[in-house]
Parts: C-alpha cells; structure tokens; sequence
C-alpha cells in the first residue's frame, strides 16, 4: 500500500503602485485658452495626481475638454486649472 501526501501551496500576489511627482514636472507657461500663465503638468504627473489614463486625457485634450499643449520637443503639458474645472463639473 502506498501512502499519498496532500501538498497545498498558496500564492499571493500583490500589486503596488508608486506615483512621483518632481518639481520639473509642473511648470508655468503660457494657456492659449485661459489668455495667461497658468500651471502645467507633463501628462504623465497628471494621470498620476488625478487619477486617470493618458488614454483619456488625450482624448480630453483631443476634444478641447482639458486645456494642452505641445512643447516643441513633442511633450505634452496639461493645463492645471481646465483638468481642476473639468473634475469638478464631472463630481457633481
């Protein structure tokens, strides 16, 4: 007779996010849409400080929702107070 052993193995897993935020990734410039300085963040500080996808932030962007604009690098900056203004009007 042959004796059997039950092995149970458990796994856990676990997901950890870490947002940071440098000084270089907000800075003051020139808001077409709001006719002065405004703050801007690199888009990837405001998926981070918001909460949301770059996916959707471009497409916010593309539809004139959120104020941005393209440095001559290629980056995109996003307008703190048009993402401020457009989270609270979607809250309420």
């Amino acid at each position: 007779m042959t004796k059997t052993k039950k092995i149970y193995s458990r796994t856990i897993t676990f997901e950890r996010i870490v947002a940071t935020a440098y000084a270089s990734d907000l800075t003051e410039r020139y808001c077409e849409e709001c006719h002065g300085k405004a703050e801007m963040f690199r888009i990837e500080s405001a998926c981070a400080e918001f909460g949301v996808s770059m996916r959707d932030l471009f497409r916010l962007s593309e539809t004139e929702s959120i104020h941005a604009v393209e440095t001559a690098n290629g980056q995109i900056l996003i307008c703190r107070e048009s993402l401020n203004a457009f989270t609270k009007g979607v809250m309420k």
